[in-house]
């Protein structure tokens, strides 16, 4: 709180993060989403050219088989990874809001200490359970 550019720094190197992050996440999920689909279509061919007698079922059948536990693998890795990771964000305009309200804060615990000791205007301390109180409706305190 004696620091509101070092708290809006920690909210935007977060922020920053959690977007790294799930980037990340969202292209491992859509390689694999693309590998699952690329080993179905190639099982599917398989099937179908043995199934109109093309090829030869004793080398086909094996090699659906390891196929088949390859899509079984990455089906598996897919389950393990969260499902679209949208990072959720704070408005730009409510952090500065955040900041700019820290820093009044702080004034205005400067400007009460001061006339605890001896001088300045009086009227910061006298308020100072409005800035605790919430807002009524209008942005006024009651």
């Amino acid at each position: 709180m004696r620091h509101p550019q070092v708290i809006a720094e920690y909210a935007r190197t977060y922020h920053e993060e959690r977007k790294r992050l799930s980037a990340k996440a969202n292209a491992k999920r859509a390689h694999l989403e693309l590998r699952l689909g690329e080993l179905n279509r190639e099982i599917d061919r398989l099937v179908d050219a043995i199934a109109k007698g093309h090829g030869n079922p004793a080398v086909l059948g094996p090699r659906s088989s390891v196929l088949n536990e390859e899509r079984k693998q990455v089906t598996m890795e897919m389950n393990l990874e969260p499902a679209g990771n949208d990072t959720i964000s704070l408005h730009p305009a409510v952090l500065a809001r955040y900041q700019e309200q820290l820093v009044e804060l702080q004034d205005a615990r400067y400007q009460c200490r001061r006339f605890r000791r001896g001088g300045g205007d009086q009227r910061p301390c006298r308020d100072r359970n409005s800035l605790a109180r919430p807002l009524a409706p209008g942005g006024r305190h009651d």
